[in-house]
């Protein structure tokens, strides 16, 4: 029983390269995978900066081109108080003509 585990050079041959070829063949696919995902964390971070620097960028502009709630409100209170005086106006305006008549 021995007698048949004992390899000759050529079988001895097959084998390693067989196992050669199999750890070069799993080498291979990791070292594919990993620069894929290299490739993959490397334009994900670049996407990253050019997100924020064009959301940097449109808060810049948001903030000189829109108006802030406080010029809002200021330009609110101005239309209400116009529109209060407007019918106020109107009021003293109706009463003098029924008063008239």
């Amino acid at each position: 029983m021995i007698e048949d585990l004992v390899l000759d050079w050529g079988s001895l041959f097959s084998v390693l390269t067989t196992l050669v070829t199999l750890i070069g063949a799993v080498g291979g696919v990791w070292w594919r995978l990993h620069s894929n995902i290299q490739n993959e964390k490397e334009a994900r971070i670049l996407a990253d900066a050019k997100t924020a620097a064009e959301l940097a960028e449109f808060r810049l502009k948001a903030a000189e081109t829109y108006a802030t709630n406080a010029a809002i409100k200021d330009v609110e209170e101005k239309v209400v108080g116009a529109i209060e005086r407007l019918g106020d106006r109107l009021d003293r305006f109706l009463e003098q003509g029924f008063n008239r008549q």
